[in-house]
Order: structure tokens, then C-alpha cells, then sequence
């Protein structure tokens, strides 16, 4: 039970509970840009162009992490973020709007690199459990979270749901400079290792296996996105709530005891199996006709999705101590790349085979994605 009385995880938890207090998802942002005179078009651009600047923040966020170091990056990811969220707050126009979005996703991509990083530092051989603890802490106000949200912007307007967040943001700053460690000394980044180039990690084969898993799993992940045209379902806005809260309450009880048990039996086996899982899911998913069946699929493939988040624990444990970052940071941007080309194609692919081709191939796409964990698994016992 130390773990969960350090300073630094309380910090950190402390920090997911002010990021999930008030939450601005998608279809929030979207009522906000169209408030901006946004047209539909415009806010796909918008959000079309804030994958591509999180691909770019996963990446330089993940580099500067072993240049200067996890807390620097860290610390000036969230201050990056307040200053974003200011920004939102004033919008005369969408466009000001987009640049503080942008200014968001940059930010909230380089935190993931330098977080795993300071994870790694403090909590070598308890990641798991440490990630899970954090998990919970964020997944436990994020249910209301939105909610929040759209009451602020209903009664007081945008500017008190962003200036709010910001607040909340600032707090976590202070709370986090005063207990997040300096970390270990970054002398050891020689010219023989990480500085010799970018592309470093790619020389790691695993780690390649590892990418190329990712990214399939995040390209097949579109599934889940046009369920609100599953006839099934009717396009019920009641019914798909549901969906939202199974994953929602799937975080709540699952992520804790997954990082656990990976830290007992093994991350491999947890990833591995959640690739398994979200596969089997989906294969199943046109056979039933009741919703309620759709529900305990939809429950299933999302303790598998829980169980596949820590991947990033691999990536770590994967590359040098001195290349942590950039592992993780190239970790995120192949997933991101991932998620933007797969709703494209999962778009596509709706309109034109339907449903039930659909839901089979993202269950092959996860098989698929297994395989290449695989891959990575067997060439990390070799090397």
C-alpha cells in the first residue's frame, strides 16, 4: 500500500481528477466551434488538423523528454494547455479557436511520453499498478465530466467551461511542481545511443513489431464510432448513450486490476490478451438481434480496449532508459495516425459493404494487430 501514499502518484492522480472535472469531448467542441459560426466542413478540418498536430507533439514531446528530461516536459505540457484553454475562453472566431485547440492537442500529446517516463522513474516495477491507480482516478469524475461541461456552457457560457478548466489546470500545476522528482541525470545521453538520430529506435525490432501493432489496432478502432447507424439500434439516442457509460464504467473497474495483474503475471499477457478480446468481439458482433446482447459484447471488447492501453508499458520496457520518450512519443503518433486514416476508411467502408462487413473486419484487424504483438513478443526473447 506505499505506492498509493506517494507523493509523486498522488500528485499525478490529483492532476487526472482536474483534467476529467470539466471534460470538453468532440460533440462538446463541436456545439463550441459551431457557436463560432463553424460549418460542419470547417470542423472536420479543425479536428482532421488536430490529429496531425498531436502526431507532432507525441514526437517532440517524446524527443525533448530525453533531452531535458520528463518533469520540464511534463510541467510545460500542462502550461501549454492553460494557455490554450485561455485562449478558447476569448475566441472572437473559430479560427482563434483552432489555434488554441491545436495549442491542446500539441500539449496533451507530449504529456503522455514525459507522464510515462516520470511513472517509469518513481515506480520501476509497480508501472502497471501505478497506471491503473491513475486510470481510475481520471475515469471516476470523467462519467460527470462532460456533463459538467454542457451546465457551464447551458448557464454561464463557453468562456466558464474553458477559463474553469483552465483553473483546474493551474491548481494541478502548482500541486505537480512541488512533489513531480527532478528524475535521474540526463548525462548519460551520448552521441552512441539516443542522439545519434530520430529514427534510433527503429534499429530496436520489437519495438518496430510494436509500432505496426499499434497502429493496426488503432486503424480497426472505427468500429465503435458508427454504431449510430446500426439499424439494431435504431439511432436511439438513449441506446447509444449506453455504450459511452459501459466503457466508462469497464475504466472504472477494470484498469487498476489489469496494471496489477501485469505487474504480476506479465504486460505481455495483458496486451496479448486485450488484442484477443476486442477481436473476438467484434468478429460476434453482427450475430445478435437484441440489444442487450450488443451490450455485453460492447462490455467485452471494452475491457479488452482497457487491457491493449498497456501497450505503453511495453514500449517502454522495450527501449533504453535514455530513448523512453521518443519510444512512447512515436508509440502515440503511430496510434493517432491510426485513429485519423481508420474513421476514414471505416466511413467508407460503412456506406458501401454495411455493417456486418464492418464489425468482421475490425475483428480481423484486432487478430491481425495480435499477430504482430506476437512478433514483437518472440524478437524481444531473441534479442
Amino acid at each position: 500500500m506505499a505506492l498509493y501514499r506517494n507523493r509523486t502518484l498522488l500528485a499525478l492522480a490529483f492532476f487526472q481528477v482536474c483534467a476529467g472535472l470539466i471534460e470538453v469531448e468532440s460533440i462538446l467542441f463541436g456545439a463550441f466551434m459551431s457557436s463560432l459560426g463553424a460549418t460542419p466542413d470547417t470542423l472536420g478540418f479543425v479536428l482532421g488538423a488536430g490529429y496531425a498536430v498531436g502526431v507532432l507533439g507525441s514526437i517532440l514531446g517524446g524527443r525533448l523528454v530525453d533531452i531535458v528530461g520528463a518533469r520540464i516536459v511534463f510541467l510545460g505540457s500542462i502550461a501549454l494547455s492553460i494557455v490554450g484553454l485561455v485562449v478558447e475562453a476569448f475566441s472572437p472566431t473559430w479560427i482563434v479557436a483552432a489555434v488554441g485547440f491545436f495549442m491542446i492537442q500539441f500539449s496533451q500529446m507530449s504529456l503522455r511520453p514525459s507522464a510515462l517516463r516520470i511513472i517509469a522513474e518513481a515506480f520501476p516495477d509497480s508501472m502497471g499498478a501505478a497506471l491503473g491507480f491513475l486510470y481510475t482516478a481520471y475515469s471516476g469524475v470523467a462519467v460527470a465530466g462532460p456533463l459538467l461541461a454542457g451546465w457551464l456552457a447551458q448557464h454561464y457560457g463557453w468562456n466558464a467551461v474553458f477559463m474553469g478548466k483552465a483553473g483546474l489546470y493551474l491548481l494541478a500545476f502548482f500541486v505537480l511542481a512541488m512533489f513531480i522528482p527532478t528524475g535521474g541525470k540526463l548525462a548519460s545521453l551520448t552521441q552512441g545511443e539516443n542522439l545519434r538520430g530520430w529514427m534510433s529506435v527503429f534499429r530496436r525490432m520489437p519495438l518496430v513489431m510494436l509500432y505496426v501493432a499499434a497502429f493496426i489496432g488503432a486503424f480497426f478502432s472505427y468500429a465503435s464510432s458508427f454504431l449510430s447507424y446500426d439499424p439494431r439500434l435504431s439511432a436511439s439516442p438513449l441506446a447509444l448513450a449506453v455504450f459511452p457509460s459501459i466503457f466508462n464504467l469497464s475504466q472504472l473497474v477494470s484498469s487498476w486490476p489489469s496494471g496489477v495483474l501485469g505487474d504480476k503475471a506479465g504486460y505481455w499477457k495483458i496486451v496479448l490478451g486485450g488484442a484477443v478480446i476486442m477481436g473476438c468481439a467484434w468478429l460476434l458482433f453482427p450475430i445478435p438481434s437484441e440489444t442487450v446482447f450488443l451490450y455485453i459484447l460492447y462490455l467485452v471488447f471494452s475491457i479488452g480496449s482497457i487491457m491493449s492501453n498497456y501497450i505503453e508499458v511495453l514500449a517502454v520496457k522495450l527501449s533504453p532508459t535514455t530513448g523512453q520518450g521518443l519510444s512512447v512519443g512515436f508509440l502515440d503518433a503511430a496510434r493517432f495516425m491510426g485513429f485519423s486514416l481508420g474513421e476514414i476508411f471505416g466511413g467508407m467502408l460503412w456506406q458501401y459493404a454495411g455493417p456486418s462487413v464492418s464489425y468482421l473486419l475490425a475483428g480481423l484487424g484486432y487478430i491481425l494487430a495480435y499477430v504482430f504483438l506476437l512478433l514483437s513478443y518472440r524478437s524481444s526473447k531473441e534479442s
